[in-house]
């Protein structure tokens, strides 16, 4: 079995609690937040959450990427990250 480099969001996503994510997310566009959660959280694919929320593929991704982007942000703002 091959293992795998965990992502730059995977790591993020370790380095934190539920309790400050969840903080955080409140402070993302509630767009960001949903796709968000639903693809870290809910281990939803992006295109399955594309589909469900009837737009392209690239634009959950964009905003995924954005809402990752967003939450680094926050948290480094907030001095939670090393």
């Amino acid at each position: 079995m091959l293992h795998r480099e965990p992502s730059p969001e995977e790591i993020l996503m370790q380095k934190i609690s539920m309790q400050q994510l969840y903080e955080a997310l409140d402070h993302l566009p509630p767009i960001q937040a949903r796709r968000v959660y639903a693809h870290y959280i809910l281990g939803m694919k992006k295109v399955d959450i594309a589909r469900a929320e009837g737009v392209t593929g690239s634009v959950v991704c964009n905003s995924v990427r954005k809402g990752v982007k967003n939450l680094r942000r926050y948290f480094e703002k907030k001095k939670w990250m090393e």
